[in-house]
């Protein structure tokens, strides 16, 4: 069965691939011709999971993604050997690549350029401290300008209160991912994720992948790193958080205990890439392996000669 061109209700998005029950996917998605013409185009993998192609018509596919990024249905007349048309119903928004970019400058004209470099082969962009106490509310409307996904990773921490008006301060953002300090405890988690847009998801960062045992012991922290962020990861998701923030080495703990939760894991580090300031690093393929929803790249692509050819060469290990 070739597939000639899906697209969504509202056209959105086509791609073009073969579809087989049992065989991957390999799909380009891309604007239709009608969108601006800078629009990125993504790239994803569906798993064919059923296609019948036996009656010859009204034949059904259903398809998910690898990462379980995107999943629907789809329908069409369908004969073997020939190109169809199907037109595809999402379950859920299409995430794309798992590669969050992080854009750690002050200087908004160079977030925007890299941003421009890298904006075909990420899935979305992560504004830190840093962006955000130089530009504010206006430099992350600018970054949402490319299209893609925002990830506000403001590390809240403060009494519930605080942190709960700081987080309807941001309701105008709209950022698709913010985070939180676990530590701040369960009535913060609470108050924060009760104060967010529902379009929000609020994460935890539990331990810094800067921080290693011998670190949490210098703060008072008895437990080693596994078993604090275990505890924190426990507390996130009673507290009805979205998700937390792990390294990679903690990641399938975390997914073993909460089935549904979202992880990001910050820090990943290429093969034989430095690791910097990072102490619990894993390449890109581990994190995702272990379980990651979304990986943070930051220095490996910002500070990169060619920062779009590195975004490529990460993109090709997943």
């Amino acid at each position: 069965m070739k597939v000639a061109v899906v697209q969504t209700a509202n056209g959105d998005l086509c791609f073009q691939g073969r579809a087989e029950a049992g065989i991957h996917l390999a799909a380009h998605l891309q604007r239709d011709a009608g969108a601006d013409a800078g629009a990125p185009c993504h790239r994803c993998r569906l798993r064919v999971v059923n296609a019948d192609v036996r009656s010859g018509v009204g034949a059904a596919v259903q398809f998910m993604g690898d990462v379980g990024a995107v999943c629907g249905r789809a329908a069409a007349d369908i004969v073997a050997g020939r190109s169809i048309a199907l037109h595809l119903q999402f379950d859920r928004p299409c995430m794309t690549s798992p590669v969050y970019v992080a854009i750690d400058t002050p200087d908004l004209a160079k977030a925007q350029h890299l941003a421009g470099q890298v904006r075909h082969h990420v899935g979305g962009l992560k504004l830190g401290l840093e962006f955000f106490c130089a530009n504010g509310h206006h430099g992350v409307h600018e970054m949402s300008k490319f299209g893609l996904p925002i990830f506000l990773d403001l590390k809240l921490h403060d009494i519930p209160n605080t942190v709960a008006k700081a987080v309807q301060a941001l309701h105008m953002l709209e950022p698709a991912i913010l985070t939180v300090h676990a530590a701040g405890g369960r009535a913060m988690l609470e108050d924060a994720k009760a104060a967010a847009g529902v379009n929000t998801k609020v994460v935890a960062v539990t331990v810094l992948t800067s921080l290693d045992d011998g670190d949490l012991s210098d703060i008072g922290v008895a437990a080693n790193a596994a078993d604090q962020v275990r505890r924190l990861a426990d507390l996130a998701q009673d507290a009805g958080l979205d998700g937390i923030v792990c390294s990679g080495e903690e990641v399938t703990m975390a997914k073993k205990a909460w089935a549904d939760g979202f992880f990001v894991v910050p820090g990943v580090r290429p093969a034989g890439g430095a690791m910097g300031d990072q102490k619990r690093a894993v390449t890109p393929r581990q994190a995702l392996d272990n379980g990651a929803s979304i990986l943070v790249v930051g220095r490996p692509i910002s500070l990169a000669d060619d920062p779009d050819l590195a975004a490529r060469a990460i993109e090709a290990t997943l």
